[in-house]
Order: C-alpha cells, then sequence, then structure tokens
C-alpha cells in the first residue's frame, strides 16, 4: 500500500448510510471525500486546483468505522494510502492525519 503526502480535507464530502452495494453494507455509515491537495491547491488558480475523490479507511485500507467518520468534516486533515484491491489495481483512498494540529472541521448536523 502507498502513502501520500499531507492533505487538508477542505472540498466537499457525503455520508452514506445506505449501501447500494450489499458487501458495504457493514461499514455503514461511511464517507466519499473530494479532497483538494495541498500541494495543488491554488492551481493553476483558487477554483481550479486539483481535488481527489476517495472512501475514508484505516490506516490499512479498510473503511472507517462510525466513531472515524464522525470526525471527520471540512478542514480535516487526510493522507492518501492506495489499498491493492486486486493485482495491478491500486485507488486512491483518505485516512486521518493522527499527527496534524488544527481548529475544528466543519461538519454538517442534520
Amino acid at each position: 500500500m502507498g502513502v501520500g503526502r499531507w492533505s487538508r480535507h477542505r472540498a466537499s464530502y457525503t455520508e452514506v448510510h445506505h449501501a447500494i452495494q450489499p458487501a458495504f453494507k457493514q461499514y455503514t455509515p461511511y464517507l466519499v471525500l473530494l479532497v483538494e491537495l495541498d500541494t495543488q491547491s491554488g492551481v493553476p488558480t483558487k477554483e481550479e486546483g486539483l481535488r481527489v475523490i476517495g472512501n475514508l479507511v484505516r490506516p490499512d485500507g479498510v473503511l472507517a468505522p462510525k466513531a472515524e467518520v464522525e470526525r471527520v468534516g471540512i478542514g480535516s486533515r487526510v493522507r492518501m494510502v492506495s489499498p491493492m484491491f486486486a493485482p495491478g489495481l491500486a485507488l486512491p483512498q483518505w485516512t486521518i492525519d493522527e499527527t496534524a494540529v488544527g481548529g475544528m472541521p466543519w461538519r454538517y448536523r442534520g
């Protein structure tokens, strides 16, 4: 599994409560994050920085449990991990950056 640079989750997220695929049901709720990479923030313009989509996972690549899901919001620090799903197939995913210092992330409380 690869590990990427630190990034701030400042773009958007969705919290999935009703899994469409039966294999994901045991992990609900889970998060899908749209993360703006620090290294590309504001490049080429403020509105067009590079953003990457992926699930919130534990460092081992398994979808994050509810307790971790509830800690993440816009402004959370996350880092990219690339778990192997099959030989030669890795997808970018996100895990909480436990070493980051920062303020309280914004989270919808609906």
